[in-house]
This record gives C-alpha cells, sequence and structure tokens, in this order.
C-alpha cells in the first residue's frame, strides 16, 4: 500500500473519531483570512467545538462507510470546513452564524441528531437561546410565585405590626 493512501485512510480514521455521533455544520471558508479563522476557532473551542477544513472526497468516502445519506450532499462542492460538535449545537451555529452575518464564511447546511438541515434552519436553530439561559428564565418562573407569596405575607404581616404600634401609642 502506498503511502499516500495510508496517509488517506489514516486521514478518514481521524475524521471519524471525531464526527462520531457528532453534530457537524457545513461551511464554506473561502476568502477568511488565517487571523479570522484563528479567531473562529478559538470562540468554537469555548463551547467544545471544533473547526476543522475537510477534504470533500475523503468525506463522502467517510459517509459512505458511516451510512450516511449523501444525496443532500450539494455542500460538499467547493472549499469546505466542518464544525464538529457533540453536546452544544445551537451555541457553535450562533458562533458561525455569526461568522456569516461577518462575511467570514457561507453556512452550506447541517446534520443535527442525524437528519441534514439547510442554512436557513442552522440559522433558526441560532436564535433559540442557549440551555443555561432557558434554565434561568425556568429557575425565574418557578420562583416568581414563592416571591410574590413572601411578598404578601410579609405586607400582612408589617400591616399586623403597624396595627398593634398604633393601638399601643393611643393607648398612651
Amino acid at each position: 500500500m502506498s503511502v499516500i493512501k495510508q496517509k488517506k485512510i489514516q486521514y478518514i480514521e481521524n475524521l471519524s473519531g471525531r464526527i462520531k455521533n457528532a453534530n457537524l455544520i457545513f461551511c464554506d471558508y473561502s476568502g477568511i483570512s488565517v487571523a479570522n479563522v484563528t479567531k473562529l476557532k478559538k470562540n468554537l473551542m469555548t463551547h467544545n467545538a471544533v473547526f476543522k477544513v475537510i477534504k470533500n472526497r475523503l468525506f463522502k468516502r467517510y459517509a459512505d462507510s458511516a451510512q450516511i445519506d449523501i444525496r443532500e450532499f450539494s455542500v460538499l462542492k467547493g472549499p469546505t470546513a466542518i464544525a464538529v460538535t457533540s453536546d452544544n449545537f445551537s451555541e457553535s451555529a450562533k458562533i458561525i452564524s455569526g461568522a456569516e452575518d461577518n462575511s467570514l464564511v457561507k453556512i452550506k447546511g447541517a446534520i443535527f441528531e442525524n437528519r441534514f438541515l439547510s442554512p436557513a434552519d442552522v440559522k433558526k436553530i441560532a436564535k433559540i437561546p442557549s440551555k443555561a439561559h432557558l434554565l434561568a428564565e425556568l429557575v425565574g418562573a418557578l420562583g416568581s410565585p414563592m416571591s410574590g407569596l413572601v411578598h404578601a405575607l410579609r405586607s400582612v404581616l408589617s400591616g399586623f405590626v403597624y396595627t398593634l404600634e398604633a393601638v399601643e401609642d393611643k393607648k398612651k
């Protein structure tokens, strides 16, 4: 086996190790500067995501071996990079969507939970608030009735205390 073929096999194995059971966002990265790519990679790393340039032909080979349906993969035309994330897809989508808004990359599509998504779908997901934000809203919504009850009880008690003080002042 030739050295080049061994490198391609190793590339596919490395790629499959990273993206097995992961969510992917496909981007066209043409025209982006190295500084902007580095900045984009750092932003994605803060959310446990990786931005990697891929070879279309080798990704198609991986997709065949992983039984990923590539009929809808018009995304594998031209220069392609993928953002790979396993746990925080919406945050990665926000970062990539922001980069697209700044004309750094162009979203081609995504694979989310083994389903192909269009660029419009990725942008919709990017608008969804983060899990942490939604949990904070839930805690606030659950805490609101409790704080209302505390304020109501406090006002009843303070009204009672003011009445007692008034009665005491009247007796003096």
